[in-house]
């Protein structure tokens, strides 16, 4: 796994993956400063935003691999247009990791 995000929210999202033909998606954000950073997360949808400006970490479900890629492309492209912005992504189906993408974390 990774060592920035907590373990044991990656392995609760890897269990539940197993037994369900979404995709479980974990987004970790550690951003200091204005909260209005977290509006590049907005591709994720509402709900996931408010979760990383309340939290830090926030996780979204996907009903395939094709809706997620889409949507990770979509955030990545917002993403990378602010060096400020930090994020971890990793995405889960079926138990495994289909997805693990981190942004602007050199």
């Amino acid at each position: 796994m990774t060592d920035i995000m907590p373990s044991s929210i990656l392995e609760l999202a890897q269990t539940v993956s197993q037994g369900t033909d979404e995709i479980i998606t974990v987004i970790m954000s550690q951003n200091t400063g204005s909260s209005s950073r977290y509006s590049l997360f907005d591709p994720l949808g509402e709900e996931v935003t408010e979760q990383l400006l309340e939290e830090d970490i926030a996780y979204r479900r996907f009903a395939d691999q094709a809706e997620m890629f889409s949507t990770l492309e979509r955030l990545a492209d917002t993403i990378s247009k602010d060096r400020r912005v930090t994020a971890e992504i990793i995405s889960f189906g079926r138990g495994q990791v289909v997805d693990a993408s981190r942004f602007n974390m050199d």
